[in-house]
């Protein structure tokens, strides 16, 4: 691997992590498992604690924890899950959902930032480049919910961090 090619990529990794971080806590006045806790049950309402525990990287009792800080913030409830009564789900709030649209936004406008010097043509070069390198991290569905813990899934259409988890993977 060439090195300057490899402290490129890693320093733009870090650029576009602190901006989209920065953006983050400026909306939610805070980064990390909370902004992405509101973010992953926005894409995915009605998960349990251990569907949120995976993607976020979190021990059972820290994803408690967390679950318990949103509910405490207002931002989530728990409810019962109708399919199975053993199995509680957390809902995000009207206000949780409203929080969730806005760090989106801020994510989106941190990583646009980021791309703005990039003609159409080099932003879609960009995206075949960094889809295939996506590509080539995903070995499965937990690493695809991780990748994606702060994606507007909608946005991608066809994603190709889902694409690349296999069929047996599931």
């Amino acid at each position: 691997m060439d090195e300057a090619v490899n402290n490129l990529v890693g320093t733009f990794g870090l650029a576009v992590g602190d901006a989209v971080n920065a953006a983050v806590a400026e909306v939610a006045g805070h980064a990390g498992a909370m902004a992405a806790g509101v973010s992953y049950l926005y894409q995915e309402p009605d998960c349990g604690i251990e569907d949120l525990r995976a993607p976020l990287g979190l021990s059972q009792p820290a994803a408690v924890r967390l679950v318990n800080q949103l509910v405490e913030a207002g931002l989530a409830r728990r409810a019962d899950d109708e399919r199975d009564a053993r199995r509680v789900c957390v809902r995000l709030t009207e206000r949780g959902r409203a929080l969730a649209r806005r760090i989106l936004a801020a994510r989106r406008e941190a990583v646009d930032r980021m791309l703005g010097p990039l003609s159409e043509r080099d932003q879609r070069l960009l995206t075949d480049l960094v889809s295939t390198m996506l590509a080539g991290v995903t070995a499965d569905r937990a690493d695809a919910e991780r990748l994606c813990r702060l994606c507007d899934v909608p946005a991608c259409g066809a994603c190709p961090v889902e694409a690349a988890v296999p069929d047996d993977a599931a």
